[in-house]
């Protein structure tokens, strides 16, 4: 998303990134292929399996070298290397800690008079790091602690990404839900599905003009 607001500003930009392909803890090589061709199509340079190995301050701008030994010429250098929760306080108190802070349905902790909320929280083995969830989290445990124990429920909430370049929607499926993705479309117009054992939709992602897509299979997706 900042790549593709800064190259529509004007900048020029490089992306460098670890990974094979962007969005890769989200959606599935073949989508992010697709969003790759789309952000090289608007004249970002993608840098991936790439790490940075040092930043070196010249003069009048920023050097960054690569493992590669290739060197970037900077003037401004943006770090979005994603979120990870914050589990010191709760480890001290003795709560069950993995990537969040561990949680049931109702958002209790190891300690049943703890709780925890928002992008801290594992939820039954998921951390969920957008606003949509938090909400229906606030208000799953506004209830609980008003007297009426209430599960959270999430239901569909496909996540958006704001690249114009390549736009890309994706519902993955729940962890433990073992299944195969399946692809149909041309890139970068494509449509994944991930079906179970049984044929069903368990997660989905849409990229280009196939996001208009989302409804229908919204409406497919079983929990």
């Amino acid at each position: 998303e900042y790549a593709n607001d800064l190259i529509a500003g004007g900048y020029e930009v490089d992306l460098i990134a670890p990974s094979t392909t962007p969005l890769n803890t989200l959606v599935p090589p073949l989508a992010g292929e697709a969003l790759a061709q789309g952000l090289s199509a608007v004249g970002v340079r993608l840098h991936l399996s790439r790490i940075p190995l040092a930043i070196e301050a010249q003069e009048h701008s920023l050097h960054i070298k690569l493992d590669n030994g290739q060197s970037i010429e900077a003037e401004v250098i943006v770090s979005a290397i994603g979120i990870q929760a914050d589990t010191r306080l709760a480890q001290t108190a003795s709560l069950r800690t993995r990537t969040g802070i561990i949680t049931n349905a109702h958002l209790q902790t190891s300690d049943p008079n703890i709780y925890a909320i928002g992008d801290c929280a594992e939820i039954e083995g998921r951390v969920r790091y957008f606003v949509l969830p938090l909400m229906a989290s606030a208000r799953a445990l506004a209830q609980t602690l008003a007297g009426t124990p209430t599960a959270v429920n999430f239901g569909v909430m496909p996540v958006a990404t704001k690249t114009p370049a390549c736009p890309v929607i994706a519902c993955p499926p729940e962890p433990g839900v073992e299944g195969t993705w399946q692809s149909s479309g041309q890139s970068p117009d494509l449509v994944l599905r991930y079906l179970d054992s049984k044929g069903q939709l368990r997660g989905f992602v849409l990229t280009g003009e196939s996001i208009k897509e989302k409804q229908g299979l919204s409406k497919e997706l079983i929990l």
